[in-house]
């Protein structure tokens, strides 16, 4: 997979349109899940919101876009306390990939309680960060198979969360910018 500098435009031209006003953060959360989830052809992304302290992390997701169904509301929490490993390696390596969730050792305490019932079989997730601080997270995930992800995608995914915390950083803001009320689409 190369690069898609129609994507890159697009994703770009989102974050203009944030910072000058134009879009609230919800509308950004729904557009920015769309553009990820056709650019990869993945069942459905997510776009998570991590708010506590190391130790006591939680990751609320704001917003999903799925292929069959679109935009659907966020509401999904996730705590660190339950899943340490998980969050250790997203935030030291900034990405987190699953090609079979069920096997994945790091996802086993997850399995039973999210993955399984969603039908998650693989994920892909990029960090948003801000002068070091992991603030939130872009979720791949594909439903009803297991998916080997390309180096390309990762690496197309890991651009557009950078991406995503220069959007932040341009509004000169703690990210904060990030949260807001879960919207109900």
């Amino acid at each position: 997979m190369s690069n898609d500098p129609a994507l890159d435009a697009s994703l770009k031209f989102l974050g203009a349109q944030l910072a000058a006003g134009d879009i609230d953060r919800p509308h950004y959360r729904r557009e920015l899940a769309a553009l990820v989830q056709r650019a990869l052809g993945c069942s459905r992304v997510g776009l998570w919101q991590i708010q506590g302290d190391s130790g006591r992390r939680v990751m609320r997701c704001l917003a999903r876009h799925d292929e069959h169904g679109g935009a659907h509301p966020g509401g999904d929490e996730i705590h660190e306390h339950q899943y340490r490993d998980y969050f250790a390696r997203l935030v030291q390596q900034g990405v987190y990939v699953a090609h079979d969730t069920a096997t994945d050792p790091v996802l086993a305490p997850m399995f039973p309680s999210y993955l399984a019932p969603h039908d998650v079989r693989a994920m892909l997730d990029a960090a948003f960060t801000l002068n070091g601080q992991t603030f939130g997270v872009v979720c791949c995930e594909q439903l009803g198979r297991e998916r080997t992800w390309a180096l390309a995608e990762i690496t197309r995914l890991k651009r557009w969360a950078s991406m995503v915390s220069l959007h932040t950083a341009r509004l000169e803001r703690e990210p904060s910018w990030w949260e807001g009320p879960l919207e109900v689409v």
